[in-house]
């Protein structure tokens, strides 16, 4: 903190003694040269900002005297109206003041002068995080003389540059908001603003319904990249999204107003890649004022989804057929107060919010044994006699002694043999396994299962269990003037959400989802202090903690002991269980993900003459532990090849259960965990923002910003990652190795010192009505390996093995009471450099601490209309680079080698493999004599050491399931957005408010989320050029209205001026809604892919040739006469498979090919009564989606997984079964306040 002892400058300005950044990742390391770097931003001007802090607010002007001359020295006061606090300064030799650091809320603005009569202005509004402005003009008389002035503000902002929307209280309480299955989310509004899309929930609700992170952009930014802050400190979040809807633990009740800045955010904010969401809490007044609240929705409310059957079996009423609603069960509840804890000085504002919510799993039905089935009798699976083997498969199938083989008939293994060259095994008499023939481990299992509710042997018992949520939150704000010249405000937020898991049937073996609990703490504490009345100093500190994990009960644990199973952890929760032709029992394991957060803001705000200078620095230490048991007590697979004979097709015969109760498991994983994850980051920034007004009408803001993000670190030093350049020593020095943390080096990527962040912008003022503004400024993202991976580079210290039945099924891969073979495997930690070789390991490439930056810019005019109507037009650019994406060919076989064709999943010892040019070019290896890419190639990858695999960049290794080698922190993505964004915003006034948002826009990119997983499926990435394409958050066109209206009928209006009951029933009625029309996204067709694991990004998605001269869209959608339960919506012959070892040419998204587009209404009737002068209730109706629209689609966009229209080539493509929207849901809504 710098002391108010006297002004500084350049002359007495500290010397900066110059040293480097040090290493990334040194134990004691010091950051000396950094901040010197930040101090440096700190005194390079002699200026000073209008920028409000990003919960605070600003009224600055000028006071003249009646011939236009500026008045200097005169005293300005703003006093809060609902506290009385007040804050005065005076004007300077330019006749300008300005009053920063001010909380939310009406104000009422005294201007004296002695010689002039007092001014006074008793109602301006001052907006969270925005500027008013109010230019005085003193007329000459007695001070004691007043001038009183009612007219609003007009709405201009011509000492600003950025681009934001202010969303008000009386919005967030009066627009309807739809929470499904979660409590509602003021962040939700955001949609209300140019420039953003979002649908979707907050939690993932399953269904085709989107993380609503995953949707959410702002300005073309990717998704999940924007930043909340509340009360002045961000909302950090460590791991994969910056703006995670789940950490926002407060209820719209409890929320003053929330500005979303879009586009030029001065220099006092960075980190984020996609616009700044700033929220103020509520806080107390002088007077006691709170409400009470309740919100219900019922499925007898709903209309009935679209692709509902009309007449299931479960929805027959007394044997007729009744349309079926899903079961939606939801209350929101709550209450808050606020008032003075001493008047003028002290106030308090708290809040309860409870939510619940109940609906049915999406399948009621699982299967259970049959009490015959517990006792061996396995003979109700027994059918007739096999068909169609022999040579020709024309014959009955039988053994080779002969004998029938039936279906579903129960072969003893201990019986197993072979007889004339076929493996031959003898059936149990009658299908009954002899119970002294169980398995141990089974019998203690058996009678754990519930008895079936329902006939069969099949989905024969019916669960009553019910899945949902209930949260609870509660906060309070606390705001205490110490004396006019220092303030100190603090809140604290709790929000427990509690997901009640889903138990199939009684006991542990119906435990199919754990219980879950999620956690979020909010801490804020700052001070106001005017060190002088041109100099002052804001602080704050912000904790934020979120944790979420499973929450079983103390009865959950020690069953591998009770059950006698041994190996694994005997204290952990029932081992997963998966029965061929029966069911999955219990889940298998528990964890935990928790992250802290502490941020500290410090900024000095210095007004002098036409100039303020606002600087200060930002620090933030982020923390993420993870802990899991997933699956340590055992996952095991019991199919019907161990109880069956071979020859028939598989699953013909023997039975899941047979297997069961013999002990005899085909496949299984039990994990070993040595270590957790506790992944330690850092931030440190400092900024230096003026504005210098030329002019009253001419104002150029203009900043400076240096971030330094301290990449990723394990508090124990557990990381490890693969090293592409490094060279192995196991494999003769072949590059590519593990590398392990140690003090010395914690972390594979370098620390990055180049994040200058500079800012520039302009405000012109035409007359009293227009205003022209621009921006230019440079964002570096919080991306890149400065965010937690959850433990995804915990590699080496932990254990996932796998066994497998080495013949198919014959042998199984052990035996239930023999115990898990955990001698079988090594123990970790595997501190080697062998580990993970032919499987998918996770790079860190040093340049993967680079975070990404973004260039934006914006030419913006306002015109203020009458009616207290603003009319705002932007043209808004945006420019991405090195964008977390996943691009990199990591282990990506090079295509030049395509052309090898088949002969690339051929052996490497084959003699025609071992002829090809590029082989021979290899080194031999001594231990077989062949040719490969490093000694022991054969023996490390045994059945995988094929050609393709001895030429990817790294053969030692494999892949993921869904990638090559992981290298998560890429950041190599980039995008582009151009937008027309419009904005017609009215104050209220004669009963009505409205915001109309339009935005025409284009977004491409190739890299579309900050969480690397969903940022797109690349085909080749050595051709990354045919990567960028439509974003799949693009859409070119998207309109939103919100509005409030009261008729002007009832006591005091213009119709119907009548008191008593009959003024209580005509007045007091208000209309609410949001209305939104929005283009579809691009689609995405994919057929599937040959060529995996050699190149691609899976096994199932690939790019199709696209045919030239065909229309792409169905005959039936180019009509207009589309009817999903017929048609598709596109022409499959409009595209074909590549052919073979090549890529299609079809692009990434097709914006010429989109899905259908997004129209929604959501209306609301508000009855408000006044009981008497003090107590006020509302009755409201919510009717979400009113016309029940249907809209057709795979999801409500943003997540890549649920957008693709896959197997385009096998069925016709575009073929649509699901809803991608709610249908119509009313809800029902009372508040009582007063």
């Amino acid at each position: 903190m710098i002391s108010g002892s006297s002004a500084f400058s350049r002359e007495n300005s500290v010397r900066i003694e110059k040293r480097t950044c040090p290493e990334p990742g040194t134990v004691r390391s010091t950051l000396q040269a950094c901040f010197a770097i930040l101090f440096g931003l700190v005194l390079f001007s002699s200026a000073h900002s209008l920028w409000a802090q990003s919960d605070r607010g600003v009224i600055t002007g000028t006071v003249t005297d009646p011939s236009g001359a500026v008045i200097t020295g005169a005293s300005v006061t703003a006093i809060n109206s609902a506290t009385s606090v007040s804050t005065r300064t005076s004007t300077g030799s330019n006749g300008t003041y300005t009053i920063p650091l001010l909380p939310p809320g009406m104000y009422q603005v005294t201007a004296e002068h002695a010689g002039f009569k007092t001014y006074l202005h008793d109602r301006v509004v001052v907006e969270v995080g925005q500027t008013a402005r109010l230019d005085v003009s003193l007329q000459l008389g007695n001070a004691k003389q007043s001038i009183e002035v009612k007219s609003a503000l007009a709405q201009l902002r011509p000492d600003t540059s950025d681009l934001g929307t202010v969303i008000s209280d009386q919005q967030v309480i009066d627009l309807p908001l739809a929470g499904q299955g979660e409590q509602r989310n003021p962040a939700f509004f955001m949609i209300l603003v140019p420039g953003v899309t979002g649908r979707g929930t907050a939690y993932p609700p399953g269904g085709g319904f989107t993380f609503r992170a995953l949707s959410t952009t702002v300005a073309g930014s990717q998704s999940g990249s924007a930043e909340f802050h509340l009360d002045g400190s961000v909302i950090a979040n460590a791991a994969e999204f910056s703006a995670d809807f789940r950490n926002l633990g407060f209820p719209q009740d409890a929320v003053e107003e929330f500005k979303i800045s879009t586009i030029g955010a001065p220099a006092e904010y960075g980190r984020s890649g996609g616009g700044i969401i700033s929220f103020a809490l509520k806080s107390g007044t002088n007077k006691l004022h709170g409400s009470a609240y309740e919100y219900f929705r019922n499925e007898k409310l709903d209309a009935v989804p679209f692709f509902t059957n009309s007449a299931p079996s479960r929805c027959n009423q007394n044997g007729i057929p009744k349309a079926c609603r899903p079961f939606n069960r939801q209350n929101e509840f709550g209450a808050n107060a606020g008032g003075p804890i001493r008047r003028d000085e002290t106030f308090f504002f708290g809040w309860y919010n409870g939510f619940h919510f109940r609906t049915p799993p999406n399948d009621l039905f699982g299967t259970v044994p049959t009490e015959a089935f517990k006792q061996g009798d396995l003979s109700a699976l027994l059918g007739p006699q096999l068909q169609n083997c022999g040579p020709g498969r024309d014959e009955s199938c039988a053994d080779a002694l002969g004998r029938p083989i039936l279906q579903g008939q129960i072969y003893d293994p201990v019986t197993t043999r072979r007889v004339n060259g076929q493996t031959v095994r003898d059936p149990f008499p009658g299908n009954i396994i002899p119970p002294q023939r169980f398995d141990s481990v089974t019998k203690n299992i058996i009678p754990l299962f519930p008895e079936p509710n329902l006939p069969g042997i099949q989905r024969n018992y019916q669960k009553s269990a019910v899945l949902g949520n209930q949260t609870r939150q509660w906060g309070t704000r606390i705001d205490h003037s110490i004396s006019d010249r220092n303030k100190l405000n603090g809140s604290f937020v709790w929000s427990n959400r509690f997901d009640i898991g889903f138990t199939g049937w009684p006991g542990p073996l119906g435990i199919v989802v754990p219980p879950f609990a999620e956690n979020v703490v909010v801490a804020r504490l700052s001070q106001d202090l005017i060190l002088r009345p041109n100099l002052l100093n804001h602080w704050t500190f912000g904790f934020n903690r979120w944790r979420s994990g499973t929450s079983p009960s103390a009865g959950t644990f020690g069953w591998p002991a009770k059950i006698g199973l041994k190996g694994v952890n005997e204290n952990g929760v029932f081992p997963n269980l998966a029965f061929e032709g029966q069911d999955s029992y219990s889940f298998g394991g528990v964890g935990y993900d928790a992250q802290n957060n502490f941020d500290a803001n410090e900024s000095l705000t210095w007004i002098k003459g036409k100039n303020m200078i606002k600087f200060g620095f930002e620090y933030l230490k982020m923390q993420s532990n993870n802990v899991s048991a997933e699956g340590d007590a055992g996952s095991f697979s019991l199919m019907s090849p161990e109880t069956g004979i071979p020859g028939p097709p598989e699953g013909y015969t023997g039975a899941g259960m047979a297997s069961f109760l013999l002990g005899l498991v085909d496949s299984g994983q039990a994990n070993v965990y040595t270590s957790g994850n506790a992944e330690r980051s850092g931030y440190w920034a400092g900024y230096a923002q003026d504005d210098f007004k030329v002019t009253p009408k001419l104002t150029f803001n203009y900043g400076l910003r240096y971030n330094l993000y301290r990449p990723t670190v394990d508090a124990r030093n557990h990381l490890a990652w693969m090293d592409p350049t490094a060279p192995n020593p196991a494999i003769g020095g072949f590059p590519g190795t593990m590398v392990f943390a140690t003090p010395q080096r914690r972390t594979g990527v370098d620390q990055f010192t180049k994040g200058f962040a500079p800012r520039l912008g302009f405000a012109y003022r035409f007359g009293d009505k227009t205003v022209v503004r621009a921006s230019y400024g440079i964002f570096w993202a919080a991306g890149g390996y400065v965010r937690a991976s959850r433990g995804l580079y915990i590699q080496g210290y932990n254990a996932f093995n796998a066994l497998n039945s080495p013949d198919g099924g014959l042998t199984p891969a052990f035996v239930l009471e023999d115990g898990w073979p955990a001698d079988r495997f090594p123990k970790p930690p595997y501190i080697n450099p062998s580990i993970g070789f032919n499987s998918g390991v996770h790079i860190l490439d040093r340049e993967d601490g680079r975070p990404p930056y973004l260039q934006n810019w914006a030419l913006n005019i306002q015109r203020q209309l009458a009616g207290q109507t603003l009319l705002d037009v932007a043209y808004v650019g945006n420019k991405g680079t090195h964008l977390q994406s996943r691009l990199v060919p990591t282990n990506q076989m090079p295509t030049q080698y395509l052309a090898l064709g088949d002969s690339l999943f051929t052996s490497i010892a084959d003699p025609t493999v071992q002829a090809v040019s590029v082989v021979q070019a290899m080194p031999v290896d001594p231990a077989t004599g062949n040719h490969a890419p490093f000694p022991g190639f054969e023996s490390v990858l045994g059945s995988s050491a094929t050609l393709g695999q001895a030429l990817r960049p790294f053969p030692q290794y494999g892949q993921e399931a869904n990638s090559q080698i992981r290298r998560f922190y890429e950041g190599t993505g980039v995008s582009s957005y151009h937008a027309l964004q419009v904005k017609l915003d009215k104050r209220f006034s004669q009963g009505l408010d409205f915001l109309v948002a339009y935005t025409l826009s284009k977004t491409l990119t190739d890299a579309e989320s900050q969480f690397s997983e969903f940022s797109g499926f690349t085909a080749d990435a050595y051709n990354r050029k045919a990567e960028k394409s439509y974003s799949i958050n693009d859409y070119p066109h998207n309109l939103v209205l919100s509005y409030s209206y009261e008729p002007p009928f009832g006591p005091g209006k213009k119709f119907a001026n009548v008191g008593g009951a009959a003024g209580k029933i005509v007045g007091g009625w208000k209309v609410a809604g949001i209305q939104q029309y929005q283009s579809g996204a691009p689609s995405m067709i994919f057929t599937g892919n040959p060529m995996w694991p050699l190149e691609g990004t899976n096994g199932f998605i690939a790019r199709p040739n696209v045919v030239a001269g065909l229309p792409q869209k169905s005959a039936a959608l180019l009509s207009g006469n589309f009817d999903p339960n017929r048609d598709t919506m596109f022409n499959p012959k409009a595209w074909k498979d590549p052919i073979p070892w090549t890529f299609g040419n079809g692009p990434r998204t097709y914006g010429n090919l989109r899905q259908f587009p997004y129209f929604n209404e959501d209306i609301s009737i508000i009855k408000g009564t006044h009981l008497n002068e003090l107590v006020r209730v509302d009755l409201r109706v919510d009717f979400l989606n009113v016309f029940n629209r249907t809209v057709f689609g795979l999801s409500t966009g943003g997540d890549q997984y649920g957008s693709v229209y896959a197997d385009a080539l096998a069925g016709g493509p575009g073929r649509i079964i699901s809803q991608s929207n709610y249908p119509r849901e009313i809800q029902f809504g009372l508040r009582i306040s007063y």
